[in-house]
């Protein structure tokens, strides 16, 4: 109901007769495993929404697609890990780091990882097995630990100047992949470094 400013923990907890939420426009919570494990299919957010928890939509294997509006800027771990066949998501401009494991095992297929992001956090995308396309904007500066680890499918990765730590791990198992970096930038010495295709422009 209208006046609702967060969602509590486990609220709705493995509850599978739940496939449809409307959320009041006042919502700017929503917290630890609030919706993990039901079969919600839709969501509309908020345009008040600041913070989704951990694991509040983990394992929520109907979800095909999010659009986590601009007002948010907490993002926290695991919070649509395991969503098997979440498609396509649109990341909020307040967003300044994805946390660790939040699109841990998604079906995502394309990625476009705005500038106002300064960090991927370790497993991001790791073990998206349809993941093709990534795209990373000038401002992003840190690619963790195994944030890409396992995306067998990943073919391309467009990486900005402006990334200057890309661990090591980062993108381990990505049989397919060719880097895109500009000549003389971190990205590119990152790519010889590990042995990972790169086109350079």
């Amino acid at each position: 109901p209208y006046g609702i400013t967060e969602i509590g923990e486990e609220v709705f907890l493995k509850n599978q007769y739940l496939q449809k939420v409307d959320f009041p426009s006042t919502l700017q919570k929503i917290k630890r495993q609030a919706f993990q494990e039901t079969s919600i299919k839709t969501m509309v957010f908020p345009q008040e929404l600041k913070e989704i928890g951990e694991s509040a939509f983990g394992k929520c294997e109907n979800v095909i697609d999010v659009v986590i509006p601009d007002s948010v800027n907490v993002l926290k771990e695991y919070a649509f890990s395991y969503c098997i066949n979440l498609k396509t998501v649109k990341l909020s401009k307040a967003l300044k780091t994805i946390e660790k494991n939040v699109f841990f095992m998604t079906g995502l297929e394309i990625i476009e990882i705005p500038c106002n992001i300064e960090k991927i956090g370790e497993w991001a995308f790791g073990n998206c097995k349809s993941l093709k396309r990534v795209k990373v904007f000038e401002g992003v500066k840190e690619i963790s630990a195994c944030a890409f680890k396992n995306c067998s499918s990943l073919k391309t990765i467009e990486i900005p100047r402006s990334v200057k730590n890309i661990d090591a791990s980062a993108f381990s198992n990505c049989p397919e992949l060719t880097i895109i970096a500009l000549t003389g930038s971190r990205a590119e010495a990152y790519a010889k470094e590990n042995g990972i295709n790169c086109e350079s422009k």
